[in-house]
């Protein structure tokens, strides 16, 4: 039975971008049934030029929502409610899609229902060239049990949290979701800048099946001021507070003891590696962020001597 896809835009300060991305999704061999942009709160052209670039198309099946400026996430769950298709395809303003995507995804889901997310492989490139040409082929998600179905793709056998807690290797902008699915999870959770995607999708797929395609379907943009080139502190700590809440949370998840010690330990991982990228940053910054650990108990960062003279002599080989 054929399913219908809404498209996923959310947009800050895109303008220089965004038309490119849409026109990946306009090539697209199978066509998208919807799609929304939601321009969340830019201070530049963004939303007249995905409005002039949507009244030069007045038979493509897209609109704009305005809000303001609430983040990526906000603007996501904004799409997510208003959508009004079965499954969900999330594509980044700045982020192109390759023609055969859609068509390859939907496929997936033909091949597997139960599927709640299906995903594929990316690339990323910048102003100065191709970064990388998969994102995939150093993840553990390529070493995991699968049952192959069709050309290039797979449905995982077992649930991936144990291996998704340390790190999403699902692509937000090659990713096709069930939309009934993402509204159980409540969405994603605003309060996360950064790693809210290993948040959701740990939420999700609780819910059915994860598929995926070993080939890459899109490029993503790396650019000085996007998220993915945020600072290392910002992003471990945006990893722990992730991780400490799904563990604060674990009764909901109905978890394996496996999955629970692996969410345990990628818990401790996240610690460690904030306190690093503290300690790296100044000594005002470590103190605090091991002050609020030991206040629950974790008080072996009190005697880490290494990080500690790191923080007092930043730049020294200690930071190697």
């Amino acid at each position: 039975m054929p399913i219908s896809v809404s498209v996923v835009i959310p947009a800050y300060n895109a303008s220089a971008f965004i038309t490119e991305t849409l026109d990946s999704v306009a090539n697209q061999t199978r066509q998208a049934d919807e799609v929304i942009v939601v321009d969340d709160g830019s201070t530049d052209d963004t939303y007249q030029t995905v409005v002039d670039w949507l009244s030069a198309r007045p038979h493509f099946p897209g609109k704009i929502i305005r809000q303001k400026n609430q983040g990526a996430s906000a603007a996501r769950n904004t799409a997510i409610e208003n959508a009004t298709k079965d499954y969900i395809a999330f594509l980044d303003s700045d982020d192109l899609w390759a023609p055969t995507m859609l068509s390859t995804l939907a496929s997936g889901i033909s091949l597997c229902p139960d599927c709640v997310v299906v995903f594929a492989d990316q690339g990323a490139f910048s102003d100065e060239g191709v970064i990388y040409d998969s994102f995939l082929i150093d993840k553990p998600l390529l070493h995991l049990p699968a049952i192959a179905m069709g050309s290039d793709f797979k449905v995982l056998e077992n649930p991936v949290w144990g291996s998704l807690i340390y790190g999403s290797f699902i692509s937000m902008s090659t990713s096709l979701i069930n939309r009934q699915s993402a509204l159980k999870t409540s969405g994603f959770d605003v309060r996360f800048k950064t790693s809210e995607d290993r948040h959701f999708w740990l939420r999700l797929t609780r819910l059915g099946k994860v598929g995926y395609f070993n080939k890459v379907l899109a490029k993503i943009r790396m650019r000085p001021g996007s998220l993915t080139c945020s600072d290392n502190l910002n992003l471990a700590a945006n990893a722990y507070f992730v991780v400490k809440d799904l563990w604060d949370n674990r009764e909901n998840y109905h978890l394996s003891q496996e999955e629970l010690n692996e969410t345990e330990k990628a818990l401790t991982d996240c610690e460690i590696s904030w306190l690093y990228y503290s300690a790296r940053h100044s000594f005002i910054k470590y103190m605090a962020n091991v002050l609020f650990l030991a206040k629950q108990g974790k008080i072996k960062y009190l005697f880490n001597v290494k990080n500690f003279l790191a923080s007092l002599l930043p730049g020294t080989l200690l930071d190697a």
